[in-house]
């Protein structure tokens, strides 16, 4: 028992020291990082722009520990629900963010730790990816799943993403309850 509890107060210690790497590290590269793209091509004004990474925010970080719905599920990607709150349809696309979000998650990997690792590794985005390392250890513990887009086209819901056969069974419960709605929305 002592040596668990010894093993847990370890651990916990190593946890800010690791974020604290990782906010320094987007800093220090964010400025090294500029200063050889600067030095290889000289100045380039527009052409750096898109190699530009600017430096994560602490705020940031600290959304991550954040139990608000907005922050809870960042490393799905897209999860925000848009439908509007209170109603029977918010609902169920809400259930089935949970669903993905419970399949994606480890049972031993608390949920910021996901958000944190989605923030070094894409930036909070499905499209950039800051660090390749980082982004396949997020994409390894999530088993690949993300989703990509939400959207009301042609009077149907359309759920786009990564997603495993399971879910895809789930999201066809879920058209097939919110499409009859959908066409008096």
């Amino acid at each position: 028992m002592y040596i668990l509890t010894i093993l847990l107060i370890i651990v916990i210690g190593y946890i800010p020291a690791i974020i604290l790497y990782f906010y320094i590290k987007s800093y220090i590269s964010h400025k090294i990082g500029m200063y050889h793209l600067e030095k290889k091509f000289g100045s380039m004004s527009n052409k750096n722009q898109r190699y530009r990474f600017s430096p994560v925010a602490f705020r940031d970080i600290l959304l991550c520990f954040s139990n608000h719905r907005e922050e809870k599920y960042h490393y799905l990607g897209i999860s925000w629900n848009i439908f509007t709150e209170g109603t029977d349809l918010h609902g169920y696309l809400e259930d089935f963010i949970k669903f993905v979000a419970k399949k994606a998650k480890p049972w031993w990997c608390p949920a910021f730790v996901l958000n944190l690792l989605h923030l070094f590794a894409n930036d909070n985005s499905i499209v950039r990816c800051r660090d390749m390392h980082l982004s396949a250890a997020l994409r390894y513990l999530t088993g690949g799943l993300l989703i990509t887009d939400i959207k009301i086209k042609y009077g149907t819901l359309r759920v786009y993403g990564y997603f495993t056969k399971e879910i895809d069974d789930e999201l066809t419960k879920l058209e097939n309850l919110i499409d009859p709605h959908l066409e008096a929305y």
